[in-house]
């Protein structure tokens, strides 16, 4: 939410024009304005919670050049992310498969496309892929691995029984 917060204060200094994430962060923290915004938010009299991207991700969609920014910048943090882990179990150039788990990913593509060219730009053989399941499937699979039970042929049928348990 820094980045938001930091769009929303060039705005407020007229370093920007105006943005629709002024009224967002108001409203979620109850702030009377922008002044008020800033002190609350540094005296923790305000918090953000993460809910708030729900509504950066809809001025994104609506044309909000910060709200766009700000959702490009995500999606670039969480490409870096993907990266540095590759890079720490020293797989950068094995073909390495990226989930993409959350309703983040809602947000489509003004959020992937950051995200994927960042990721092939420094794992050029890594696959994207949109978890099409909850997000405990992964660790379901994972601990299955450790105890040597090949979880990754099941993961269809792992998916499945999932999704029918989360209704």
């Amino acid at each position: 939410m820094g980045y938001a917060l930091q769009k929303v204060n060039y705005a407020w200094i007229k370093r920007s024009p105006p943005t629709t994430l002024t009224k967002i962060l108001l409203d979620a923290t109850g702030a009377k304005n922008e002044l008020d915004l800033m002190e609350g938010l540094s005296n923790n009299y305000y918090q953000l919670f993460p809910m708030i991207a729900v509504e950066i991700i809809k001025a994104a969609q609506n044309g909000d050049t910060a709200a766009l920014d700000v959702i490009r910048w995500a999606g670039e943090e969480l490409g870096w992310l993907a990266i540095a882990v590759a890079r720490q179990l020293e797989m950068e150039n094995d073909e390495v498969e990226i989930i993409k788990s959350g309703s983040i990913f809602e947000a489509g593509e003004i959020i992937t496309n950051p995200m994927r060219e960042i990721i092939m730009k420094h794992l050029p053989n890594a696959k994207l892929i949109r978890l099409d399941g909850p997000p405990v499937v992964g660790a379901v699979i994972l601990g299955m691995e450790q105890v040597g039970f090949d979880a990754y042929a099941i993961r269809s049928v792992i998916i499945q029984t999932a999704k029918e348990i989360d209704k």
